[in-house]
């Protein structure tokens, strides 16, 4: 029913992004019936505007509909022992971890991953946030309902995240800092300092 442009047959629905730069290329060749896009950019009929493309096309294909039980890739570990040390003297002593990891509703988390538990308190992920494979989230981070955290990145224990936070691939966020609501890191950067709302940050150090 649904296929990519290239493949689609005269029975299958397919989506062109408007930005596509061989958007026009993929159009003359596909022999979808039907296409969906974000804007109007040809005359052809079996273009059909909509505001969300991918959106329409979950929705076709009955995945829309929010989990409540969590997605998990796999080879990844939740509620490992975190990476806490004391010193005493010229000896480091492993800190107990008695927190928990709490995962809220909708949360997927790709493969070979690791969230740790707290240390003296839960570690937390909100409603809706999206984990990508290869992720390191520490003891004790809490990470707000709707956030991305793209491959390869880390955060440091005792982090906080808010909600709708984008995290690039193989960003690293310091221990102990906090992002805001809507923030974006881009991929690559290393966070060292808290982000405010709203605010767009990269490079190393991310400003």
């Amino acid at each position: 029913m649904i296929n990519n442009p290239i493949d689609a047959t005269e029975d299958e629905i397919t989506w062109i992004k408007s930005s596509h730069k061989k958007r026009q290329e993929l159009l003359f060749n596909t022999k979808a019936k039907l296409i969906y896009t974000d804007t109007k950019w040809s005359n052809d009929e079996r273009l059909k505007v909509v505001n969300n493309p991918k959106l329409e096309i979950c929705k076709l294909m009955g995945l829309d509909e929010k989990r409540v039980r969590p997605r998990v890739g796999t080879n990844t570990v939740i509620g490992g022992e975190g990476f806490g040390f004391a010193k005493d003297g010229d000896e480091w002593i492993r800190m107990p971890h008695i927190g928990k990891v709490i995962i809220g509703d909708n949360v997927e988390i790709g493969s070979n991953s690791c969230i740790d538990r707290g240390c003296l308190t839960d570690t937390v992920i909100g409603d809706g946030v999206k984990i990508d494979n290869l992720c390191h989230i520490a003891h004790g981070v809490k990470i707000g309902d709707n956030t991305i955290i793209t491959a390869g990145a880390i955060v440091g224990g005792s982090a906080i995240i808010g909600k709708n936070v984008w995290i690039g691939i193989n960003s690293t966020i310091r221990n102990g800092i906090t992002i805001g609501d809507n923030a974006v890191v881009g991929m690559g950067s290393n966070v060292v300092r808290d982000v405010p709302e709203g605010v767009t940050v990269f490079g190393n150090p991310a400003k």
